[in-house]
């Protein structure tokens, strides 16, 4: 009887894998030949403003034209060259916070995050950046070795002459989601790597929403590809913006925030941000469609 219970509660943990939630993972790999690609995201995508929209236009009312796109932007590093920008990084965040850290409102002291939309207006603790800071951020962009693949999509096109719901597969982030994998899967196959994807930790609906998709691409492939065209793909899990190490001591995604840093130039094309980035995009300098993949 004994021996029954264990075994169950074996199977149990077993069964306890990245495919049946969305899993945190705390420690990311470090060898060379294992690819992460951290995804971010930016815009409406399924969330409650984005659904709110399929309302209103199911509903026949008016509703607000906006021509910003929403992006699903993945940098893809090896575990070795996380590690490597983790220390770079946090060089950089010293030089902009006495000890890389800020007390947090109702957090406490922890490792600054660094994420475009605070630096660019100036909350703290970006408040008292110099040019030799933003300096530092463009530089740490340009000289680490990493690929760019993202995809957007123009969220007032998608809205105003497409049809769908928020849930389904012709969501905007679903379709991002899409064009994301066959990328990554031909950036995988081409290197004859094997690599994982890591999201920024969400709400446990749009998270699992993000890992069904996945699953069933890895599993049935899509339109265009079979499953074996996926097969170099091992593992989806989340991350938090900080991750507690031991007790009260915390540590800070760098491969996240490299994508969060990465993100914004998309939206300026030509502009000089832009071509900070446009040379990591994979593909280059034929990225489009690759690199960089636009939904209208």
């Amino acid at each position: 009887m004994v021996s029954s219970i264990v075994n169950e509660e074996k199977s149990k943990k077993k069964r306890n894998t990245w495919r049946d939630s969305p899993k945190i993972i705390n420690n990311l790999p470090t060898d060379k030949d294992k690819m992460i690609m951290y995804v971010d995201e930016s815009g409406e995508g399924n969330k409650k403003v984005l659904k709110r929209s399929f309302e209103a236009k199911k509903n026949n009312e008016p509703y607000q034209q906006r021509n910003d796109l929403y992006i699903l932007n993945g940098v893809v590093l090896s575990g070795y060259d996380s590690i490597v920008l983790k220390g770079r990084m946090d060089k950089l965040k010293r030089s902009i916070s006495p000890n890389g850290e800020y007390m947090y409102p109702r957090k406490g002291i922890r490792p600054i995050v660094l994420r475009n939309s605070e630096i660019g207006s100036k909350t703290a603790p970006y408040n008292n950046m110099t040019e030799k800071n933003y300096e530092g951020i463009n530089k740490l962009i340009n000289t680490t070795n990493y690929v760019q693949i993202a995809a957007g999509l123009n969220y007032y096109c998608y809205t105003q002459f497409k049809t769908g719901s928020p849930d389904d597969d012709s969501s905007p982030l679903l379709m991002c989601l899409g064009l994301l994998l066959v990328n990554y899967a031909d950036y995988l196959n081409t290197t004859n790597k094997k690599g994982i994807i890591v999201f920024e930790e969400e709400t446990k609906s749009h998270d699992t929403l993000k890992l069904k998709y996945i699953l069933k691409v890895l599993k049935y492939g899509n339109k265009t590809y079979n499953k074996e065209f996926f097969s170099n793909i091992t593992a989806v899990y989340f991350r938090k913006k900080w991750t507690e190490e031991s007790t009260g001591n915390y540590v800070t995604t760098s491969g996240l925030e490299l994508a969060d840093l990465t993100i914004s130039p998309l939206r300026r094309i030509l502009h000089p941000e832009y071509l900070i980035i446009e040379r990591k995009l994979y593909n280059y300098p034929n990225y489009i469609k690759k690199g960089f993949t636009i939904i209208t």
